[in-house]
């Protein structure tokens, strides 16, 4: 008897002592208190003076997906006093492979309190005003309230994306705007620029056509890949949340699945936080308008592919600059399609009875091209299929 009851006794120690750790592990701990000033050394450093600004400035961000989120991080790290981040959505099971803190017992949970809760823990002084709902121009007034310096766009819909930007561009508010990350890999071809001279982003290209709409044609800076897509949407439908499904009639949103990797919304979140930060911390810099340096280096080709025509096929070119430098650069890399070679080549049509065009369009040495016009260049079956092939793919 006696031995039994030391075995209960034992057994409901064991049980108690479960419980209580199981209670203190799900308890909220308190963020040690460590100095900001210590914590900010390297940002202090780096902005001199221009940190008290960072330390004292209201930045708003709106749409805490991928990019959004790492922006979020990377601007409270970075000692930014006061955020308000606004999502209407939860964090899902599939979004964890692209968000810059949530775990998975964050799954099901606010987009918004989730982030709120991870930047407690990383930056405690950072006052963090979290919203859980969709933008819309019914609540942009109070949404945007509170003079910011900056309003941050990583809203993933078009629609109200358009509205948010349409709205703080009548009203002068800083503003600047994500484009997409999914379907990209090449983190090398990640730039800033106004919103008028953007390139290969689908996402910018139909935002720009809303926005010409409505009189807003220039004025917004856009951080976007110029990349041309890696993978496209995917026929699949992606289940729409509860959330999604309570918003729809107002934004909606698109249900097809875009294929992305985790890193490339980081990329852009952190561009973005960069540039906010290089503003108000007074250490700015010039965006390299990659634009004008492949115009500037590559147009040549395209001159030399209007005297062509007009010389010789006595046509004006049609192809504009980015559609010629969409087949001439991202698809044959600028090399001869016949040698693979990039030294002296020129642009010419693949189809001597058609202009040029994206699915019409080849480059060879200035040698090969005389041959090619003359139908004397030695070509094999299997060149002229694979040319065929990449056209028609491109």
């Amino acid at each position: 008897m006696a031995i039994l009851k030391s075995i209960i006794s034992w057994l409901l120690g064991l049980g108690l002592g479960s419980l209580l750790a199981y209670y203190l592990s799900r308890q909220k701990k308190k963020p040690r208190s460590i100095p900001l000033k210590d914590q900010l050394i390297r940002n202090s450093q780096f902005f001199g003076e221009g940190q008290k600004k960072i330390q004292q400035s209201f930045v708003i961000v709106i749409g805490l997906g991928g990019v959004g989120s790492h922006c979020v991080v990377g601007l409270a790290r970075s000692g930014i006093k006061k955020l308000r981040i606004v999502d209407f959505d939860i964090v899902t099971l599939g979004s964890l492979n692209r968000h810059a803190v949530a775990i998975v017992d964050d799954v099901g949970q606010t987009k918004s309190d989730v982030l709120k809760r991870h930047l407690e823990e990383i930056i405690p002084q950072c006052e963090v005003d979290a919203i859980n709902t969709l933008f819309s121009r019914e609540n942009a007034e109070q949404l945007l309230s509170g003079n910011p310096d900056f309003v941050i766009d990583c809203i993933d819909n078009i629609n109200t994306k358009a509205d948010l930007l349409e709205f703080c561009h009548q009203r002068e508010i800083n503003v600047i705007s994500s484009g997409g990350a999914g379907g990209k890999i090449d983190p090398t071809r990640m730039e800033i620029s106004d919103i008028s001279s953007t390139k290969n982003c689908e996402l910018v290209r139909k935002l720009r056509k809303i926005l010409h709409k409505r009189g807003v044609k220039e004025g917004i800076t856009v951080v976007y890949s110029a990349e041309g897509a890696a993978q496209s949407l995917l026929k699949v439908q992606d289940k729409m949340s509860n959330t999604q499904e309570k918003y729809d009639d107002y934004a909606k949103f698109r249900t097809r699945v875009m294929p992305v990797i985790g890193t490339m919304p980081a990329v852009a979140g952190n561009s973005i936080a960069t540039y906010v930060l290089s503003r108000l911390g007074g250490v700015e810099f010039k965006s390299l308008d990659k634009e004008n340096v492949r115009r500037n280096t590559f147009n040549k080709f395209y001159q030399s592919l209007e005297i062509l025509e007009k010389k010789h096929f006595r046509c004006k070119l049609e192809m504009d600059f980015e559609e010629f430098e969409n087949v001439a650069g991202d698809l044959w890399h600028w090399q001869s399609v016949y040698s693979h070679t990039t030294i002296g080549v020129d642009a010419v049509r693949f189809d001597l009875t058609k202009p040029p065009s994206e699915t019409n369009l080849i480059m060879l040495t200035k040698q090969e091209l005389k041959q090619h016009i003359s139908n004397t260049l030695p070509w094999t079956q299997e060149q002229l299929e694979e040319i065929r092939r990449k056209l028609e793919d491109n």
